[in-house]
């Protein structure tokens, strides 16, 4: 069980992250935006920025939830999926650092998923499963 504290702390640094994001989100879009917009038509310039906008917000939440699920103990071990919590971190961070570097790629990626998603029902109940878990 998670003490209470642990939990307040937890929801105020949720709800500063949300409002930094926000405002992180409004001016770093704009930029995305405007730099993708020089690469591409402006509907596809915006859903590289929205999915650029998801792509932060999720690694948000993932991080609180991480942090949330911690436990202080000294002599704690590393298990399978604290480890794998760690390497997902790490991981993520790197694809984000080279997402941010390949813009256009990322966009034109992430546009193609969406349209193979959209297509193809098996990969559409495949992602409901995933995202159900």
């Amino acid at each position: 069980m998670v003490p209470l504290f642990r939990w307040r702390n937890a929801a105020a640094a949720l709800g500063l992250a949300v409002l930094s994001l926000a405002a992180a989100i409004g001016f770093a879009g704009a930029a995305i935006y405007l730099g993708l917009a020089q690469f591409m038509s402006g509907p596809a310039a915006a859903l590289g920025t929205a999915g650029s906008a998801l792509a932060t917000a999720f690694s948000a939440l993932a991080y609180v939830r991480l942090v949330t699920r911690l436990r202080n103990k000294p002599d704690q071990r590393f298990d399978g999926t604290t480890l794998a919590a760690e390497l997902g971190s790490l991981l993520g961070k790197e694809a984000t650092s080279f997402a941010a570097s390949h813009a256009r790629g990322t966009a034109l990626s992430a546009l193609l998923a969406g349209f193979a998603v959209g297509a193809n029902p098996a990969l559409r109940r495949s992602l409901r499963l995933l995202l159900k878990m």
